[in-house]
C-alpha cells in the first residue's frame, strides 16, 4: 500500500534533506541526490556523499541547501515520475553544475549492486 517506505506523519519533508548534515562534510567533488533514504544508504556504504529530497519535487528550502554544493548529480528513480523530475530539479537549482544521471527503466539506486552504483557514480564524475 505504501511502497518500500512510509514517512511518519507530520514529517516536514520539504524543509530537510535526508543526510545533509553528514554529506555536506564530504561534497567537495558534488553530491549525490536521490529520492528516498535508501538510496542514500547505499551510497554511504560506498563512500559517496548523498542526500534524498524524500519524493521527487524539491522545495525552496532543499534548493538553497544543494546550491551550496558545487556540483550536484541527480540520481532519481528509474520510473516515469523520476525521469520527469530531473529536468525541473536541473533548471530550479539555476547556476549549480548539475547532472542528471539515468538508471535503467523501473531501477531505483538501492537496486543496483555496489559495482554498478560505484561506476554510474565515477563516470558521471568524470565528466
Amino acid at each position: 500500500r505504501f511502497g518500500k517506505w512510509r514517512f511518519p506523519t507530520g514529517l516536514p519533508k520539504k524543509t530537510l534533506l535526508y543526510n545533509y548534515h553528514r554529506a555536506r562534510l564530504r561534497w567537495g567533488g558534488g553530491i549525490v541526490v536521490v529520492e528516498c533514504p535508501w538510496g542514500v544508504l547505499r551510497l554511504d556504504q560506498l563512500g559517496i556523499p548523498a542526500v534524498a529530497l524524500l519524493g521527487i519535487s524539491m522545495s525552496s528550502v532543499q534548493r538553497d541547501l544543494l546550491s551550496e554544493a558545487p556540483r550536484v548529480l541527480l540520481m532519481l528513480d528509474g520510473d516515469p515520475a523520476g525521469s520527469a523530475a530531473g529536468p525541473v530539479i536541473r533548471a530550479a537549482l539555476g547556476t549549480t553544475d548539475v547532472q542528471i544521471i539515468g538508471l535503467p527503466a523501473g531501477c531505483d539506486p538501492d537496486d543496483l549492486s555496489d559495482a554498478a552504483l560505484s561506476e554510474i557514480v565515477a563516470s558521471s564524475s568524470a565528466r
